[in-house]
């Protein structure tokens, strides 16, 4: 079986494990507990002190897909066959929010060698909801990234290490599978810096679980 589907296969076996312990535990709300002011977090407004009651945790898997150089000679020039992430969020209402993650963008084959890259992210988040189970949401941040690129010494492409702050912005949907844990599909573009080839975008498309504290 590829890394691919392995990963895919622990992501759902992930789900169906959270739904089913979760759809076991639930209990009757106490009396009164669905209402006032603080039932709902739409209710309570913009504050950071909401972040706290719609935090999740999340890991993502999928494939990334560098711009930098191939070098000279008609060197393999691939790209990796896995990428994720790792992040933890929360939103102040049902609007917005924040993102922290770890991404790493896997190891491409460039030029005799290889190029990976890898990174702290962090990102304010918009989020749109399209009913019961569907949200849409948009994101733009900075990485601070970390780069390594070994080559041939005939490919003419620099080698070394790289680090430094970049931008990033991303885009997805959410589904909802259970009270407490959804699936994510994204995509997003992170800029990094590279040893002689300054500032150049990697890209990450990821399916995703997220579960809800």
């Amino acid at each position: 079986m590829s890394p691919r589907k392995r990963c895919i296969q622990m992501i759902t076996l992930a789900v169906w494990a959270t739904a089913a312990v979760h759809a076991q535990a639930q209990a009757p709300a106490p009396a009164g507990a669905g209402s006032g002011p603080a039932a709902g977090l739409g209710d309570e407004g913009f504050s950071p002190m909401n972040i706290g009651k719609s935090g999740y945790l999340g890991i993502d898997f999928g494939q990334a897909r560098y711009s930098t150089g191939c070098g000279f000679g008609g060197y393999r020039c691939k790209n990796p066959d896995l990428a994720g992430r790792v992040h933890v969020g929360g939103l102040f209402n049902d609007y917005v929010g924040v993102e922290l993650g770890y991404v790493h963008m896997g190891s491409a084959e460039r030029a005799g060698g290889h190029t990976s890259a890898q990174g702290i992210n962090l990102s304010l988040l918009g989020r749109w909801p399209m009913g019961a189970s569907w949200s849409a949401f948009a994101k733009v941040g900075g990485t601070f990234g970390r780069t390594e690129v070994t080559a041939d010494a005939l490919s003419g492409l620099p080698t070394g290490v790289a680090k430094g702050w970049g931008g990033s912005y991303g885009a997805g949907l959410t589904y909802e599978v259970a009270r407490r844990s959804a699936l994510v599909l994204e995509w997003e573009r992170h800029d990094f810096r590279f040893q002689g080839q300054g500032t150049k975008e990697v890209q990450m498309t990821t399916l995703g679980y997220r579960y809800k504290f």
